[in-house]
């Protein structure tokens, strides 16, 4: 297994960050993140410098790319519930809604799995309550690949 380098993103209130951590029901996301050579997303929460009392709530949108490789039309990571089953056409209905990872707690540190699903993604993040003028979250994004070679 390959890991490329580690992204790290930060939201807070110091140089650098790329917003202050917003409070539900405001949501700040990243820029475009590519998934190019990488078979599967980590993404690494570290709340660890949130002395505030407060919850992070995450989710992941997933975009694909015009002919140009320009992105484009988005969806977020979502979850299928399974709906009413319909014996008439034969089928079993699934709602989708986005998927939320959370709460996770200040002061502890997380991990998240994911296959890749499209070009790009963006990380969305918000808080249940403000965060101190000192407080910050770390999101560190590790792209990995795995050699498929038939040799």
């Amino acid at each position: 297994m390959r890991i490329s380098p580690t992204v790290l993103l930060t939201w807070g209130s110091g140089v650098g960050m790329i917003d202050p951590l917003p409070v539900t029901p405001s949501v700040s996301t990243t820029t475009y993140l590519s998934t190019a050579d990488c078979d599967q997303i980590g993404l690494l929460i570290d709340t660890s410098q949130i002395a505030t009392t407060l919850n992070v709530f995450l989710q992941v949108y997933w975009y694909g790319a015009n002919e140009l490789g320009v992105p484009s039309i988005g969806a977020p990571e979502s979850i299928e519930v399974p709906g009413a089953l319909d014996s008439n056409a034969g089928v079993q209905r699934f709602s989708l809604y986005p998927k939320e990872w959370g709460p996770i707690p200040s002061g502890v540190g997380r991990l998240i799995w994911l296959p890749t699903a499209a070009p790009y993604f963006k990380v969305a993040v918000y808080a249940n309550a403000a965060a101190g003028v000192n407080d910050y979250l770390l999101i560190g994004v590790i792209l990995t690949s795995l050699n498929h070679s038939l040799s």
